[in-house]
């Protein structure tokens, strides 16, 4: 029997494209694109240039 396999990242692969820091899964749901891939966080920006979508995009 074939298994289908995720795409999606584990917890410990989601990590933000910018700065490598760690990112929960609420936040990718959140910020991220649709390929779940963040491109910036807390750690790297501000909660305004989140909120105001100013991610670093690649």
């Amino acid at each position: 029997m074939n298994q289908v396999h995720s795409a999606r990242p584990s917890d410990s692969q989601r990590r933000c494209n910018n700065c490598g820091e760690f990112v929960t899964r609420q936040f990718v749901r959140v910020f991220g694109d649709n390929a779940d891939e963040v491109y910036g966080c807390l750690s790297c920006g501000t909660a305004r240039d989140l909120r105001d979508g100013k991610q670093i995009v690649p």
